[in-house]
């Protein structure tokens, strides 16, 4: 079996795989599958962003911004070589949401120290730079003096918990505010 065949064999095992996903009770899997299959949804349109209830506001907007994600970089795979690298050229607003989604979750894990130490100094700013578009730039300088020194790293965690309320409130109305930018097809 040549170097080819072997790679369209794993991909078919990797879709049968996501294809069982699609029957889950458990609709993380379920978006997760649809996404990376590339099965869209329906546009999502600034109407919507202002009518989707606040508890699930993040998480309909994070699932269109990844599946906007996969649908780019399935048009272009060599370019840009996972869908993660495509996120970092969507407009601010998209990363907004995403990123500081991925580091609160993390954080509410109590996997803050592990977020600092894994994740890429370029993307540690694009978080900062959310938080002082929310109103939070005490909480995105702390972020950045703990990403430089490398120090502290719970600091982040402890005053996270502390704000979260806020910050979740003030992105929300960010986001509402903002709804035009937020439009995915």
């Amino acid at each position: 079996m040549n170097k080819e065949q072997r790679r369209k064999l794993s991909q078919e095992y990797k879709r049968k795989d996501l294809e069982k996903f699609l029957e889950s009770d458990n609709s993380v899997l379920v978006k997760y599958a649809k996404v990376k299959l590339g099965l869209n949804s329906k546009p999502l349109t600034s109407t919507d962003t202002l009518n989707i209830p606040d508890e699930q506001l993040i998480e309909a907007l994070n699932y269109k911004i990844e599946e906007a994600a996969e649908k780019t970089y399935r048009g272009n795979p060599k370019l840009h070589r996972s869908s993660e690298n495509v996120l970092k050229n969507f407009p601010g607003s998209y990363q907004l949401v995403h990123y500081t989604r991925q580091f609160e979750m993390l954080t509410d894990l109590g996997d803050g120290v592990k977020f600092f130490e894994n994740t890429p100094k370029e993307e540690i700013e694009i978080i900062a730079e959310s938080y002082v578009l929310i109103g939070f730039e005490s909480f995105s300088n702390l972020i950045r003096e703990v990403a430089k020194n490398n120090q502290n790293l719970e600091l982040v965690e402890k005053e996270y918990a502390v704000l979260k309320t806020a910050i979740d409130k003030s992105r929300i109305e960010f986001i509402r505010k903002n709804a035009s930018q937020f439009e995915i097809k």
